[in-house]
């Protein structure tokens, strides 16, 4: 009688014991191992700071059909916390670029799910004069420039991000988005002057015109491209 006490006791302190079940009356919804998979993956890829905020965007655009917030492949780790990337780009891209105009607010919460610096953020947005509506491949540019050293290298990083081609690729786009966007970084360049920009333009203009439209770093590379 005592051992039954004690075991009814111990069992009222715990609860009721816990419901068995067999393999065959588990059912694995049949979506769940490919869902589970390619969550992983993009986790891995990704890397993201916040990983509940990434997961919670990620499903959310999963369920939406939209754009997923994942980098195309894994980047070393950063010894700067925060440094924004091409690859961060590049994913803020693809999940903001249908838009010729975004709204602040989205940009910033996507760009924080992508674990780049807020004070970056900040610095782009007051350097462009931008408070609502963003004008996103000028923001994007801008962007480029940030992590570059001139404005060279900001078009080139820009061709990159911008790109459909496959990573690693030749990184062309089309001279009717380069053209603009070039236009426009140069007014926040000083030291490009007018007639130095329309020569640059009127040479990547003619090599588009031999290249389906498209231009690339490899142009903006070549030893007759004007000097930016």
């Amino acid at each position: 009688m005592t051992d039954q006490k004690a075991t009814s006791t111990a069992s009222s302190s715990f609860g009721p014991p816990e419901e068995m079940y067999c393999a065959e009356q588990i059912e694995v919804p049949p979506d769940l191992p490919k869902v589970l998979k390619e969550y992983t993956k993009a986790a891995i890829r990704t890397q993201p700071d916040d990983l509940l905020a990434w997961s919670a965007r990620y499903f959310e655009a999963l369920i939406k059909g939209e754009k997923l917030p994942v980098k195309e492949r894994l980047e070393l780790p950063n010894a700067e916390k925060g440094k924004l990337t091409e690859r961060m780009l590049a994913s803020l891209h693809r999940q903001l670029g249908d838009n010729e105009f975004v709204p602040e607010p989205q940009i910033r919460e996507r760009w924080i799910i992508v674990g780049a610096s807020v004070s970056v953020l900040d610095a782009n947005l007051k350097t462009g004069g931008w408070a609502d509506d963003v004008n996103w491949l000028d923001f994007l540019a801008m962007a480029c420039g940030q992590i570059t050293r001139t404005l060279k290298e900001a078009m080139e990083a820009f061709c990159r991000v911008y790109s459909d081609d496959p990573p690693g690729g030749a990184a062309r786009i089309h001279i009717s988005v380069f053209s603009p966007v070039l236009k426009w970084m140069a007014t926040q360049d000083t030291r490009m002057g007018n007639s130095q920009l329309q020569s640059i333009l009127a040479y990547l203009t003619a090599r588009a015109d031999v290249q389906g439209g498209m231009v690339g770093p490899r142009n903006l590379q070549h030893k007759d491209c004007p000097s930016f």
